[in-house]
């Protein structure tokens, strides 16, 4: 008889987790739904910027106006030599040597 309460009860526990993942589906699919719905809004709102569906057409900076420029020469931080792959596990090997 223990087995068959033993049974039961995992049946139980097992049909409670059911109804949480069923619910917590449902309230995502609300929330994915709630998202579309607000972006679908967005697009059509010609004051948020890049969420028309024309960039150009948004008003508002351009996107690249709020960053700073950067300083010339620091978007190529190698200094030309090529024998750095990025890994230095190697690197106690050689100054023992």
């Amino acid at each position: 008889m223990s087995e068959h309460r033993d049974h039961d009860a995992k049946a139980d526990e097992v049909e409670r987790d059911l109804d949480e993942m069923q619910e917590a589906g449902e309230r995502l699919q609300e929330e994915i739904d709630s998202t579309g719905d607000e972006w679908e809004s967005k697009k059509r709102d010609s004051s948020v910027p890049g969420a028309a569906g024309m960039p150009a057409d948004a008003k508002g900076p351009d996107p690249e106006s709020e960053y700073p420029t950067k300083a010339p020469g620091s978007e190529d931080s190698s200094d030309g030599d090529d024998s750095s792959d990025g890994d230095d596990s190697d690197d106690d090997a050689d100054e023992a040597r």
